[in-house]
């Protein structure tokens, strides 16, 4: 399964939330730096990377250009690289060692998150670069 060397960005496009966030971060990816896979259409690239359904509605996953899963806040930084603007809140987040402890809120926050959501795996669209 090839994706073109490109680092990829799971999301749940069910949450009205996370699909208003990574909108956002998809109009910014203007260079197509990344690939975006919503799950709630699409399992077949978590299957590809061992990747659960319920662990990627949990946390945010992605990964790296290296084939490296990355989970939670370390997601949010490696995704905020590729993005004009964000790189710089990356860099400084990782310069100050800021990523503990906002993993930590972000656990917290997430698992309120799958809590209150509810999850079903719909066929159909497949990942793509960008909307």
């Amino acid at each position: 399964m090839s994706t073109n060397n490109k680092p990829i960005v799971f999301y749940d496009g069910s949450c009205p939330l996370c699909k208003k966030e990574i909108s956002h971060y998809i109009k910014l990816d203007k260079a197509e730096n990344l690939i975006w896979c919503d799950i709630s259409n699409d399992v077949a690239l978590l299957d590809y990377y061992g990747i659960s359904y319920d662990q990627a509605m949990k946390r945010l996953h992605a990964v790296s250009y290296e084939g490296k899963i990355v989970i939670g806040v370390d997601a949010f930084l490696m995704l905020w690289l590729q993005l004009p603007y964000y790189r710089y809140l990356s860099r400084t987040l990782k310069f100050w060692g800021l990523n503990k402890p906002l993993n930590y809120l972000y656990v917290r926050f997430a698992d309120w998150r799958f809590s209150k959501q509810q999850c079903s795996v719909a066929e159909g669209n497949k990942c793509r670069n960008s909307d």
